[in-house]
């Protein structure tokens, strides 16, 4: 759809979290987006480091990213600036790391099989008109 997409996952016992940026924008316009989304996320997560990265959802590939790193402190200021900001939601908080998980990725069955018996790998063709050789 070429809008701009993101996402933020803080790793809230860490102090650190991650914004991605998915759009077509020019650099510049792309780039100072980014940076002023991780220093919101980082402020109201009470993070000491964020990372942010960009991606072309076009070109299906990495633009560019940003790291900031600073002791978190309360701030009138950015109490404004992100007055606005909506809320992380629950499910978009990670709170052991140890148990981020990116789903199971799927097992092929290995073994003989005959060229007439179904494929092995779940496809329900006949072995020989899908996998075997």
């Amino acid at each position: 759809d070429h809008r701009h997409h993101d996402m933020s996952l803080p790793l809230l016992e860490e102090k650190t979290g991650l914004t991605v940026h998915c759009n077509e924008d020019d650099n510049d316009t792309a780039y100072k987006r980014l940076v002023t989304h991780c220093e919101k996320r980082k402020y109201t997560c009470k993070a000491e480091s964020w990372v942010g990265c960009c991606f072309s959802p076009t070109k299906d590939k990495f633009r560019f990213a940003s790291y900031h790193e600073s002791e978190w402190s309360q701030s009138d200021e950015m109490e404004r600036i992100v007055a606005d900001l909506r809320p992380i939601s629950p499910e978009h908080h990670i709170n052991d790391v140890t148990k981020l998980s990116f789903g199971g990725q799927p097992q092929i069955k290995r073994g003989k099989v005959g060229r007439n018996a179904p494929c092995l790998c779940g496809s329900g063709n006949k072995s020989k008109r899908c996998c075997a050789p």
